[in-house]
């Protein structure tokens, strides 16, 4: 995970998730998603939602870590 991907942009970030452009599986686009939030809780956890309208929850295990 580079500091450049953990600094993009909300916008950016939902664009990458909407036009599928992560070739990557689910479980880890999640993961990528849950670190860029820790990243900076503080002013990304108002994302929160809107962030994870575009994580296809169903393709995830029934075991992934929401909590760290």
């Amino acid at each position: 995970m580079t500091d450049r991907f953990l600094n993009i942009h909300v916008d950016t970030l939902i664009d990458l998730l909407k036009f599928d452009l992560c070739e990557s599986s689910e479980s880890d686009i999640f993961g990528c998603v849950k670190k860029w939030l820790e990243h900076d809780w503080k002013n990304k956890s108002r994302y929160l939602l809107s962030v994870f309208e575009y994580i296809k929850l169903p393709l995830l295990p029934s075991r992934v870590g929401f909590v760290s």
